[in-house]
Protein backbone atom coordinates (compact mmCIF):
# COMPACT_ATOMS: atom_id res chain seq x y z
CA UNK A 1 0.00 0.00 0.00
CA UNK A 2 1.17 3.45 -1.00
CA UNK A 3 1.17 6.23 1.78
CA UNK A 4 -0.88 8.09 -0.11
CA UNK A 5 -3.22 5.56 -0.14
CA UNK A 6 -2.55 4.94 3.82
CA UNK A 7 -3.26 8.63 4.24
CA UNK A 8 -6.30 8.46 2.60
CA UNK A 9 -7.63 5.56 3.99
CA UNK A 10 -6.75 6.95 7.18
CA UNK A 11 -8.28 10.18 6.57
CA UNK A 12 -11.86 7.95 5.26
CA UNK A 13 -12.04 5.89 8.72
CA UNK A 14 -11.01 8.58 10.87
CA UNK A 15 -14.07 10.89 9.21
CA UNK A 16 -16.34 7.75 9.28
CA UNK A 17 -15.59 5.63 11.79
CA UNK A 18 -19.15 5.92 13.50
CA UNK A 19 -20.88 5.33 9.91
CA UNK A 20 -19.08 2.85 7.96
CA UNK A 21 -16.29 0.61 7.62
CA UNK A 22 -13.88 1.37 5.39
CA UNK A 23 -11.56 -0.78 3.94
CA UNK A 24 -8.82 -1.27 0.36
CA UNK A 25 -8.45 -4.56 -0.31
CA UNK A 26 -5.31 -6.16 -2.06
CA UNK A 27 -6.46 -5.68 -5.47
CA UNK A 28 -7.03 -1.99 -4.95
CA UNK A 29 -10.86 -2.24 -4.76
CA UNK A 30 -12.01 0.66 -1.83
CA UNK A 31 -15.07 -0.25 -0.02
CA UNK A 32 -16.85 1.08 2.45
CA UNK A 33 -19.78 -0.84 4.43
CA UNK A 34 -22.60 0.98 5.95
CA UNK A 35 -22.03 -0.29 9.94
CA UNK A 36 -24.64 -2.49 11.43
CA UNK A 37 -26.00 -3.10 7.05
CA UNK A 38 -24.60 -5.71 5.73
CA UNK A 39 -26.60 -5.38 2.29
CA UNK A 40 -25.25 -2.18 1.61
CA UNK A 41 -21.62 -1.88 -0.09
CA UNK A 42 -19.88 1.12 -1.79
CA UNK A 43 -17.31 -0.08 -3.97
CA UNK A 44 -14.59 2.16 -6.47
CA UNK A 45 -11.27 2.47 -7.55
CA UNK A 46 -9.89 5.07 -5.89
CA UNK A 47 -10.50 6.79 -2.23
CA UNK A 48 -11.10 10.01 -4.23
CA UNK A 49 -13.95 8.45 -5.52
CA UNK A 50 -15.00 6.39 -2.49
CA UNK A 51 -15.39 9.78 -0.79
CA UNK A 52 -17.62 10.79 -3.29
CA UNK A 53 -20.15 7.47 -3.24
CA UNK A 54 -20.05 8.04 0.24
CA UNK A 55 -21.12 11.71 0.41
CA UNK A 56 -23.76 10.63 -1.92
CA UNK A 57 -24.53 7.54 0.21
CA UNK A 58 -24.92 9.00 4.09
CA UNK A 59 -28.02 11.11 3.30
CA UNK A 60 -30.30 8.62 1.84
CA UNK A 61 -29.03 6.44 4.74
CA UNK A 62 -30.39 9.11 6.91
CA UNK A 63 -33.43 9.54 5.28
CA UNK A 64 -34.34 5.99 5.25
CA UNK A 65 -33.52 6.14 9.34
CA UNK A 66 -35.92 8.87 9.53
CA UNK A 67 -38.78 6.89 7.84
CA UNK A 68 -37.93 3.73 10.10
CA UNK A 69 -38.37 5.65 13.11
Amino acid sequence: MSSEHATTLLQLRALWHDRYVVDLAGDGTWSARRQGAVERLITADSGQLLRHEISEDFPLWLAQARRRA
